[in-house]
């Protein structure tokens, strides 16, 4: 049973961090066709994640637990553990907190007045954030992979 547990945490670790990496890619590439579809790229990619993050987090987490929980080898108190929870609810916070939040008042800003330039420069901030997310999930991919404490 602990296999299928792991395989559906890795299937769903796939899904989240290549899903932000994507988005990542395609933003990208929208900013080479100007600062309008640049922004509109970042709030059309945050819709899609409110629909996609919040289930895969779910899974993440639940699996993960059930994992340290089932198995003799893991345990909360390892060093690689513990620092993958951490940045795991700091990611968690931040799509709740910030992400979320943020994309709903954007989107409405950016249907009732259109464009303009004070919007790309908070569209920009957000972004930011969302390039120390994919470090951030770099890291956790990295500390599930190497187990430092192990």
């Amino acid at each position: 049973m602990m296999d299928w547990v792991l395989f559906v945490h890795i299937v769903v670790g796939i899904v989240w961090v290549g899903g932000v990496m994507w988005q990542e890619a395609h933003i990208s590439g929208a900013r080479r066709h100007g600062e309008e579809a640049y922004v509109r790229s970042i709030l059309s990619s945050q819709a899609t994640n409110g629909r996609v993050f919040p289930a895969t987090t779910i899974l993440v987490i639940g699996t993960a637990v059930w994992m340290v929980l089932g198995r003799a080898e893991l345990s909360f108190g390892t060093l690689w553990i513990d620092l993958s929870t951490g940045l795991f609810v700091l990611s968690f916070l931040t799509g709740i907190l910030y992400f979320a939040r943020g994309e709903k008042r954007l989107n409405l800003q950016l249907a009732s007045e259109g464009y303009s330039p004070a919007l790309g420069a908070e569209v920009r901030r957000v972004h930011m954030v969302g390039r120390v997310e994919v470090i951030v999930l770099l890291i956790l991919v990295w500390l599930m992979v190497f187990k430092p404490g192990a």
